[in-house]
């Protein structure tokens, strides 16, 4: 949990000129995607349950407000033979 309050908080402050870092450097302008896995028990059941693989992992992306446009998926764009996306439920 630490690990991921970490990252988020480099990740918003990336472009910011005034938030000071040891060893300083340049803030950047890119965009950047956050992915969230989801608990190692709930692997099992994904590939089963997709009817295309064996074994499969989770990944839910974080809202991108504040990190990159909305159709920035860079990890769908990169392995898009390999990805399934679930349609969102009602």
């Amino acid at each position: 949990m630490n690990t991921a309050r970490i990252v988020v908080t480099a990740a918003f402050t990336k472009g910011m000129p005034n938030f000071h870092t040891i060893p300083q450097v340049d803030p950047i302008q890119k965009e950047i995607a956050l992915y969230h896995a989801l608990p190692y028990g709930l692997h099992d059941g994904l590939g089963r349950d997709s009817g295309q693989f064996s074994f499969a992992e989770g990944w839910i992306r974080h809202n991108p407000l504040g990190y990159s446009a909305p159709d920035f998926k860079p990890l769908e764009q990169i392995l898009h033979a390999s990805v399934l996306v679930a349609k969102p439920s009602l």
